[in-house]
């Protein structure tokens, strides 16, 4: 059983339309179906607040004529066609992208510089350090009174 006999015996019909020419069995396309859209390249992005879409490193601006409400933030297709256009998919429409212009946003990794850091001490400095901190460290028992701890909670309790 062929492919097309065993459609026609499930859904009861032979095909949509009779083929344009006897010898031939390719039909024609439906006027609503897009064939470039059909094939391009499809992926999912999101609005951003500025009404762009980042697409290969760069960002593409939706027109003003086609901003919709809620559009911003959401989820859109973007197909980038055979003859390399950006369109955007939203809402069963769709939107030809342009590319925007450089972007002159500053750079603050590149204005800030960290403060440049002093030498590492040497072993003696390090040393001198760790007895400093110990130094201080044993300050704090030096303040408690001689007694033990139950004899000051009793005198002062």
């Amino acid at each position: 059983m062929t492919i097309l006999s065993e459609c026609t015996y499930r859904c009861g019909t032979s095909g949509s339309r009779a083929p344009e020419q006897a010898g031939d069995a390719h039909r024609g396309l439906d006027h609503g179906l897009e064939l470039d859209s059909v094939l391009s390249q499809v992926e999912v992005r999101t609005i951003a607040q500025d009404y762009t879409v980042r697409w290969a490193g760069a960002a593409d601006q939706i027109r003003r004529s086609d901003i919709g409400g809620g559009m911003r933030g959401k989820q859109v297709e973007i197909e980038q066609r055979r003859d390399q256009t950006l369109w955007m998919r939203w809402k069963k429409r769709r939107f030809p992208l342009t590319r925007c212009a450089a972007e002159n946003k500053p750079n603050y990794r590149a204005a800030w510089t960290p403060p440049r850091a002093a030498g590492k001490p040497d072993a003696a400095e390090r040393q001198r350090r760790r007895q400093q901190g110990r130094l201080r460290w044993n300050e704090g028992f030096q303040r408690l009174p001689a007694q033990p701890l139950w004899q000051v909670l009793r005198n002062n309790g």
